[in-house]
């Protein structure tokens, strides 16, 4: 079994297409939901990221009020699975009705600097997203740059 560091590296350096993304009836991580979203990794299916429960209705940040529809902004725990193990987590925000999934960005270090993300992070909510483009769209919306 790989370890949490090479599993991290192997996030980073992955693009989008080695994604297959599913919506599911059933969520392991919430029985009460209605559904979830699961993201396999094609080169070694064992390497999933699931998205959890709600964590928060109503988000709001800076951020995430530049959206249209920032009304039902919502905040999830994204799992990073390995077989049928815990990983890691990161929050993501379910932003503009759904669109996109985007990690929770680093704010900004000083004045008129942007909010930022690592490629880890990003590579997450690319993966949970249901489509790159607009995903990078609203990301760009927001002002979010990679590290």
């Amino acid at each position: 079994m790989p370890s949490a560091d090479e599993i991290q590296r192997i996030i980073e350096q992955s693009t989008p297409s080695d994604w297959r993304r599913f919506s599911t009836t059933w969520n392991n991580l919430d029985p009460d939901s209605d559904g979830g979203i699961i993201a396999v990794y094609e080169p070694d299916v064992n390497l999933r990221i699931e998205l959890g429960r709600v964590s928060q209705e109503g988000y709001k940040s800076d951020w995430s009020d530049k959206y249209p529809n920032n009304e039902d902004n919502k905040s999830h725990r994204c799992w990073v699975m390995y077989q049928q193990s815990p990983v890691d987590w990161v929050t993501v925000i379910a932003v503009d009705g759904f669109s996109a999934y985007i990690k929770a960005p680093d704010p900004p270090a000083s004045e008129g600097k942007p909010w930022t993300i690592e490629k880890y992070g990003d590579m997450i909510g690319r993966s949970i997203s249901s489509d790159d483009r607009i995903y990078q769209e609203k990301r760009e919306l927001a002002g979010i740059e990679l590290k």
